[in-house]
């Protein structure tokens, strides 16, 4: 009998370039969730178990909520994706089903998402090449989230750190390759 050791990857083994004025890296790590009220009727009971569990409330769409540990954001009606960043539990899922009574439906997520950071202070015109959507300040300011097309991909963009210049891109782990590309390919063109 042959023994044999499987090593945990992520979608793009820990990738990390500097290209002109902009940062590219994975993230990786934590545990992501997918929740989804299951009854409309339920909604203010759960929101207020969200509250006293994370001390945040449930983000209105297109918003994010950081708590101690993580942070939320809305992806569509009554659904959220929620990312325990310090989190190591494969079993995280389940922990919080009972904690929320089975009232809502929670999917362990982590394996399905490639995550990347871009950063620095030309990674707007980075995102503005293959992005259709507006980035502005006054429009996406920090503490926003959308889902958008990125070239052919669809995508989640994220601000949810305390610096301007900081963006986080989700991508089914599928596609992560061809993100990585695209936004290689977009920053080389900025230099």
């Amino acid at each position: 009998m042959v023994k044999m050791k499987l090593d945990q990857s992520t979608p793009l083994m820990g990738y990390r370039e500097d290209f002109f004025n902009v940062s590219l890296s994975e993230l990786s790590g934590g545990e992501i969730c997918s929740l989804a009220i299951v009854s409309p009727e339920d909604e203010q009971m759960l929101e207020a178990t969200f509250d006293a569990i994370f001390d945040v409330s449930l983000p209105q769409p297109g918003k994010i909520s950081n708590f101690e540990g993580g942070y939320i954001f809305w992806t569509a009606p009554h659904q959220w994706f929620l990312v325990h960043s310090e989190m190591d539990d494969c079993f995280y899922d389940r922990k919080l089903q009972g904690q929320f009574n089975d009232k809502m439906a929670i999917t362990l997520q982590s394996d399905g998402w490639a995550r990347m950071k871009i950063e620095g202070p030309n990674c707007r015109k980075v995102l503005e090449k293959f992005i259709m959507l507006d980035l502005d300040d006054s429009v996406f300011p920090v503490g926003c989230a959308a889902r958008t097309l990125a070239g052919h991909l669809n995508i989640f963009i994220l601000r949810h750190g305390g610096s301007n210049d900081v963006y986080e891109i989700w991508c089914a782990r599928s596609f992560a390759s061809s993100l990585m590309e695209t936004l290689k390919t977009a920053a080389r063109n900025i230099g």
